[in-house]
């Protein structure tokens, strides 16, 4: 079985602050394309592939020049440039299943990738909790694995399952203050 989809997504973007620093008008058009792909390779196994690219776009509230208040404790300010997203995804999965013998078994991988070209921060005053946003590409790529077996023993009533997961995540920021590359080591984290 198989699908595939592009979803089509048009941003029309016209302001002007009132201070007349800021303005725009702009049209963004971005694909969004998703593949799903099932496969049975033979009664007990059966392998699952998905992938795919989105795009976000921030709101007006971005390109305000003024916090904005959110709630009676919570102002908000933003960077004063249009927030923008993009993330790359892939993931595989095999699936095993023997029911009359009572043995289960699943694997996956997934790949993700996300841009972006602010950061956000948040700091608690007395009075307020201000949400910011700074100006600053950044990026971050994360592999991750995991996996289960079980097994099931009817004559004693009992399941015993082992599984684990690993994940690798490397993270790159650039600051705009020092003009220098700031890139974190990848972070493995393991799990069983």
């Amino acid at each position: 079985m198989a699908r595939i989809s592009a979803p089509l997504h048009q941003y029309y973007l016209n302001y002007r602050t009132a201070s007349g620093k800021l303005q725009t008008d702009k049209n963004y058009f971005y694909a969004d394309p998703d593949l799903y792909f099932s496969y049975r390779v033979n009664s007990a196994v059966k392998l699952n592939l998905n992938g795919g690219l989105n795009h976000a776009l921030g709101d007006i509230l971005d390109v305000l020049e003024q916090p904005v208040q959110l709630s009676y404790r919570t102002r908000q300010l933003r960077a004063g440039i249009l927030t923008k997203n993009r993330k790359e995804y892939a993931a595989l999965q095999v699936e095993y299943k023997r029911p009359l013998e009572f043995w289960f078994a699943h694997a996956g991988i997934q790949y993700t990738y996300h841009t972006h070209n602010t950061l956000s921060s948040q700091w608690v005053e007395p009075d307020y909790i201000i949400h910011s946003q700074v100006a600053s590409p950044n990026s971050s790529q994360t592999v991750s694995s995991q996996f289960s077996i079980t097994k099931q023993f009817q004559p004693i009533r009992t399941k015993l399952t082992v599984g684990g997961n690993y994940t690798w995540r490397k993270t790159r920021s650039f600051s705009r203050t020092s003009g220098h590359l700031i890139m974190d080591k990848p972070t493995p984290s393991a799990a069983a």
